[in-house]
């Protein structure tokens, strides 16, 4: 199993491509039962098209969660669950289970250090230290 900074991304990669096939198939769905069933049912269409919307919502936060830092996932846990939430409630086993293991997932100490990142300016880290390669 994957861990740290890296498997939170890879898990909400693949989170993210499940609720993009989702959002195709709902879409598909409303497409057909939109042209075939005769005379419509205006909540199976409200319900197929929110959901195939909610999904491609879902999709995006989740690959917009593929791009934090390693700090950004250890700080910004509750945006992490709220994801998590609204891909539960819209539907789909395997992306709600992908979406899951990727907030719980704890990011490694090794992986904030790894991605620290600099002030380009003045060559120091986040916490204010310089790194070893510019102490000239």
């Amino acid at each position: 199993m994957l861990s740290g900074a890296t498997g939170k991304r890879f898990y909400y990669v693949f989170s993210s491509l499940f609720r993009m096939i989702s959002f195709i198939g709902l879409l598909i769905a409303y497409i057909v039962v939109r042209i075939v069933v005769n005379p419509p049912i205006d909540w199976l269409n409200t319900l197929l098209l929110s959901l195939s919307l909610l999904s491609l919502a879902t999709s995006v936060f989740n690959m917009i969660l593929c791009g934090f830092t390693a700090i950004q996932y250890k700080e910004k846990f509750a945006i992490q669950f709220i994801c998590f939430l609204v891909t539960m409630l819209t539907g789909g086993i395997i992306s709600s289970t992908f979406t899951g293991i990727a907030v719980f997932t704890k990011v490694q100490k090794d992986d904030i250090k790894n991605e620290g990142i600099f002030n380009t300016k003045t060559f120091k880290n986040k916490d204010g230290n310089y790194d070893e390669e510019t102490k000239g």
